[in-house]
């Protein structure tokens, strides 16, 4: 785009298509499928992702923005329905309560699955869901912003390891995500003003890691 680049802007839009190909088509919603397995967490057959949604919200609006073609938009609303459906019926959702909703990053109901809560997936997804919003200023996706957030403030102190991150709720480190959690706890703040998310994006990023 901002070349003015017709090869780029080809390959871009193929891509995108491909994404609107295939989501899964639901009832009212459509998800994105994933097929591997992931033993760590005992998801061994189709997946789903929040976060993968999440991100395909922001191709698509961008898809729409270049083209003005409304299949980008149609296709942006299903994926968004997704996050209204709970794990347990084959969504992306936790419904902790009426006003807090964790969006999964590997959402599966199959039996024995370790329920993670992956927290950049979760950061990831619900800053998306606020891009997508400010694109069309659709209320549905204002709502599933907010109980995001409330769930992010409920849950986040539940990732400090005195001074680092946790990946998830496993208690796995969060390795190289943990600087990925000091810049997105940073964007929700500066979109919420809530002081909650600078206070960890100020305390985790001062974190030193010790000398092998």
């Amino acid at each position: 785009k901002s070349n003015n680049n017709e090869s780029a802007k080809t390959y871009f839009l193929n891509n995108v298509n491909w994404l609107v190909n295939n989501a899964v088509p639901k009832e009212n919603y459509a998800l994105l499928q994933y097929d591997f397995p992931i033993p760590h967490y005992n998801i061994y057959s189709k997946w789903y992702s929040a976060m993968a949604n999440g991100q395909a919200l922001q191709v698509l609006i961008k898809a729409h923005e270049i083209t003005q073609d409304l299949r980008y938009l149609i296709a942006a609303k299903s994926l968004l329905n997704a996050f209204f459906i709970e794990v347990k019926y084959g969504g992306i959702t936790y419904k902790d309560s009426s006003n807090d909703w964790w969006y999964e990053e590997y959402a599966s109901s199959g039996k024995n699955v370790k329920v993670s809560r992956v927290l950049n997936g979760m950061l990831f997804t619900v800053l998306a869901i606020y891009d997508y919003y400010k694109y069309t200023n659709d209320p549905d996706a204002k709502l599933l912003f907010d109980k995001g957030v409330n769930s992010i403030k409920k849950e986040l102190s539940k990732y400090n390891n005195n001074g680092y991150s946790y990946y998830d709720l496993l208690g796995n480190l969060a390795g190289k995500y943990h600087q990925t959690h000091v810049i997105l706890t940073k964007k929700l703040y500066d979109i919420t003003g809530e002081p909650l998310f600078n206070e960890y994006s100020e305390f985790w990023k001062k974190y030193n890691p010790p000398l092998p």
